[in-house]
């Protein structure tokens, strides 16, 4: 029958007749796919051999054939089918007939084969399958069984499933000896893992790495990065790579290196990707090995994940945080006990921030991280703080610690300086991380006092200093034990500027050792904070401040207190309860305490900060910013803090009677603060001719050691509280002086914004963005206090306030003339009647114009004043 099937297609049979029945025969007995005889040739060949002494049958099966259907669709397993059919064809043709006797199934029926020629055809199969792989989309492989007849005895159909049972027993042995050639086994994984990706964020993989270059993604990767597509994206390593961040990808592929040639079992690396906008997006990368019954490395499965590294990357200059930082140390750099700790610090941030602009420090911050990034390995440097980056050297002495210094001071030369302080990381010197972090801090503090621009090591000196606080610190905790004793507070006058008039008092933390006698703040201050003692001494500062305010109210009835707040106590959980349980125990309103704080927090704690805040503001109390100018660049975070008070540190104070930069400085600084609605304080006056100076520039609050350096209680009491003592009239006599001394100057005493106060003339300023209804009002005190305003509102709630109270019918006057006021450049008065909540129905006098606009807003500054209670004129 094969023949006559053969002789047909070589085209031998001449009738009509003969070729009709031929084309019959080939429909019945030829597969069209393959051109192999089908099930029906093969049974019929089968018949034919029964009485045939020496006959073969082999029997093959395609593995996988509807993996590579589900997956890649029924062409491309059509095309598997063809390109085994070929092999089979090729290797079998000569020496016996070919079949495709089911979907995946074959089989060739041989005549007078010796074993060894069975075999060597089977060899060579192999060979042709491994060829036709390297063009596949996914590998081919099948399972074969043969059996050998000797005799007539035994029926063809027992022969047929004798060579069926073998090529099953192999089938199994290829899945359960050999999984690393098992593609059910790779797709089982895949169907899991796609169950899993609709229940999180990350994107789930799988890397084949007996295939090496064939990597599945589970997860809409593709939307945001250039490679594959779909929701399971199957690409090749030179894919993966090409979305690597460039300095990162010898350390990714090191690693899968070892993971291939199994000399690790689990990978977990945190590198940078590139979106398809081209911005690095740090991401942990986690995966374990599994491995084939042989033991080989067979896939691994593990995710990516950009969430989890949020919390650990600084989002100005993408380096790890300083919570990353403390995560290594303890885990991996600490336990190696060898090497060296740096923190660098950019000198004089504050002053480049004021001088130039944010924008200006922020790019100066991102630049020395690459520095940074391009000196040392990415996976060693921390952005720590807003000027202050911390390294973890694997240097074997202090001379290789100098070379790096000297490779960082050649890369900014000549744009800034760097101060650097490094400790050695030695376990016999430091207990844990928080420690030799300490000493690394003080270190680098010894470098900025020593004239910045140095590199400084730790002493034994400072050891020794080290053990002292360690000393310290007992006592300090046992003082705490024993009801703070040895602790007392100072406190110092914050006055207000033209009058001198005492406003508020600042309280300060003193101590005093059984055994040092008195401690400086600068020392006892730090063990408080990172023993996190400050906690309880803060509340007991806080108590003790509150009382004496209490007890200073009864003669100076609007007499405030300020106290200083650790950022250590605001990351209490429970610490807006703690402040307002203070405050109910000691009978005190919240408007009679303002909270300092010091410049810095950093941006990513200002969402934590700011809830705080708020609660607090919600009972009155008020929020300073101490040493402001010194911190982060981002001045916006004021507004996102609701901050009420600045105080401007004595480093921009001092010596500004001698040129005009520290000037400017303190104007840009006042002239922030009054556009925000906030107060200023100047701190650290000490001399007349500073007084002077400042005041042209209308702080509303001045302190320092020109007034009162910070007083134990009873001489406070005799200098600002009791007016029946000498101290109290020497106080008057020296206010005098100031007064005097500024008449010489030719400096005219007043106080505009008091003659404001006084004369109930509000100042505002508004901004608009009229294509979106936007609006906002900048309300000063006295705007606030002539409204009537029952609490501290948004400037969006400001304006609401001001514009729901114009009476109905005057709407469109108002809204009139403030058009007028954005379209004319000349100032545009007006009068309408406002609805005041206490005194009713009352007029109102505004004057405004438009001034430079703001951030893409229109701005308006102006006056509001209530004319209906002003005397007449005569």
């Amino acid at each position: 029958m094969m023949d006559m099937l053969r002789r047909y297609t070589e085209g031998n049979l001449n009738t009509e007749e003969e070729d009709s029945k031929a084309l019959l025969e080939r429909l019945a007995y030829w597969d069209v796919l393959t051109e192999l005889g089908n099930r029906a040739a093969f049974s019929k060949m089968l018949s034919e051999c029964g009485q045939m002494q020496n006959v073969s049958c082999v029997v093959f099966d395609i593995n996988n054939l509807k993996m590579c259907n589900d997956r890649y669709g029924h062409s491309e397993g059509d095309k598997m089918i063809v390109d085994i059919a070929e092999c089979i064809k090729s290797a079998f043709g000569s020496i016996g007939d070919c079949f495709r006797i089911g979907g995946d199934e074959f089989s060739v029926l041989l005549q007078n084969k010796e074993e060894q020629e069975l075999l060597e055809a089977i060899e060579y199969l192999n060979k042709l399958i491994s060829e036709k792989n390297k063009q596949r989309k996914m590998p081919v492989s099948i399972a074969f069984g043969y059996a050998m007849r000797e005799g007539t005895e035994e029926d063809m159909e027992h022969l047929f499933n004798r060579s069926d049972e073998r090529m099953y027993e192999m089938k199994y042995r290829m899945k359960n000896e050999f999984p690393v050639y098992c593609e059910e086994r790779i797709h089982n994984y895949l169907n899991v893992l796609e169950i899993l990706s609709k229940s999180t964020d990350d994107y789930l993989f799988l890397w084949n790495i007996v295939a090496k270059d064939e990597i599945y993604f589970l997860g809409d990767i593709c939307s945001k990065y250039a490679v594959g597509e779909g929701i399971l994206t199957r690409i090749t390593t030179d894919d993966l790579n090409s979305i690597v961040y460039e300095e990162d990808r010898s350390l990714i592929q090191n690693d899968l290196a070892e993971l291939m040639e199994g000399k690790k079992k689990v990978h977990n690396l945190n590198y940078r990707w590139l979106n398809r906008k081209g911005e690095i997006v740090w991401i942990n990368c986690r995966g374990r090995v599994i491995d084939d019954d042989k033991g080989k490395p067979f896939v691994m499965i593990g995710r990516v994940s950009e969430t989890e590294m949020n919390l650990l990357i600084n989002p100005l200059t993408s380096l790890f945080n300083r919570t990353k930082m403390m995560k290594d140390l303890k885990e991996t750099f600490m336990p190696e006990n060898k090497g060296y700790f740096m923190l660098v610090d950019i000198d004089n941030l504050g002053d480049i921030n004021i001088k130039f602009g944010r924008q200006y420090g922020d790019n100066l911050l991102k630049e020395f991280a690459k520095v940074l990034e391009n000196t040392i390995s990415f996976q060693s440097v921390y952005h720590v703080e807003h000027d202050c980056f911390a390294i973890m050297l694997d240097a074997e002495s202090e001379q290789e610690v100098y070379d790096i210094y000297a490779k960082l001071q050649e890369a900014i030369s000549g744009k800034y300086t760097i101060s650097v302080g490094v400790v050695p990381n030695n376990s016999s010197m430091f207990v844990d991380a928080s420690n030799l972090v300490d000493c690394a801090k003080q270190t680098l503090n010894k470098s900025k006092k020593s004239g910045k621009d140095t590199m400084s090591f730790f002493s034994e000196e400072d050891f020794a200093k080290r053990i002292a606080n360690i000393e310290l610190f007992t006592e300090l905790k046992d003082s705490v034990n024993n009801g703070f004793e040895g602790f007392y507070l100072c406190y110092q006058p914050q006055v207000k500027s033209g009058n001198y008039n005492l406003y508020a008092a600042e309280a300060l933390l003193r101590y005093k050792s059984k055994k040092r006698g008195k401690v400086f703040p600068d020392e006892f201050i730090f063990i408080l904070e990172k023993s996190h003692l400050i906690n309880k001494v803060g509340m007991w500062v806080l108590e003790t401040a509150l009382m004496q305010c209490k007890h200073w109210r009864e003669t100076i009835k609007d007499m405030r207190i300020s106290v200083n707040f650790s950022t250590v106590q605001l990351e209490e959980p429970d610490i807006v309860e703690k402040v307002l349980q203070v405050l109910e125990k000691t009978g005190m309103p919240g408007n009679v305490l303002t909270i300092e704080i010091t410049e810095s927090i950093q941006l990513q704690d200002i969402p934590h900060f700011s809830k705080i805040f708020e609660s607090w503001n919600a009972v009155g109390i008020e929020i300073s910013i101490d040493d402001f100018g010194t911190g982060y660049s981002n001045m916006g975070y004021l507004e996102q803090l609701n901050v009420d008070e600045i105080k401007i540190d004595r480093m921009f104070v001092s010596r500004i009677d001698e040129g005009t930069y520290n000037y400017r400085l303190i104007y840009n600084m006042v002239e922030f603060a009054k556009t925000n609605s906030i107060r200023i304080c100047c701190e650290g006056v000490e001399d007349m001719h500073e007084l002077a100076v400042l005041e042209g520039l209308s702080p509303n609050l001045l302190q320092g050691y020109l007034f009162d350096k910070p007083c134990e209680i009873e001489e406070f009491e005799e200098l600002y509280i009791d007016k029946e003592t000498n101290k109290y009239k020497q106080k008057m006599e020296f206010v005098q002086k100031i007064y005097d001394y500024k008449e010489k100057m030719h400096v005219i005493h007043f106080n505009p914004k008091d003659i404001l106060r006084i004369t109930d003339v509000g100042l505002w300023i508004i901004r608009i963005n009229e294509e979106e209804q936007y609006y906002e009002m900048h309300a000063d005190e006295t705007m606030e206090r002539i409204m009537a305003t029952d609490k501290r509102y948004t400037p969006q709630e400001c304006y609401q306030f001001w514009y729901d109270r114009i009476k109905d019918e005057y709407y469109e006057y108002v809204q009139k003339n403030v058009k007028l006021m954005m379209e004319i450049d000349k100032v545009v008065q007006l009068e309408y009647p406002w609805i005041h909540p206490t005194l009713g129905e009352v007029i109102v006098r505004c004057s405004g114009r438009r001034v430079e606009d703001s951030d893409g807003m229109i701005v308006l500054e102006g006056y509001h004043r209530i004319i209906s209670n002003i005397e007449a004129t005569v």
